[in-house]
């Protein structure tokens, strides 16, 4: 898991000098943790491989 979000997030590097940076920056972590959560769900259940 962690592979994917290293690669997820150095290819949308997001600088948190600002107020606009930083919400940019918690929203990107919160949808890389979804992606990962979603992708382990499916091969739990059987649907990906």
């Amino acid at each position: 898991m962690g592979k994917v979000r290293n690669w997820i997030e150095t290819r949308f590097r997001v600088e948190a000098r600002s107020l606009a940076g930083f919400l940019a920056r918690v929203n990107l972590i919160l949808l890389v943790h979804s992606l990962i959560r979603s992708r382990l769900l499916l091969r739990m259940a059987g649907v990906e491989g």
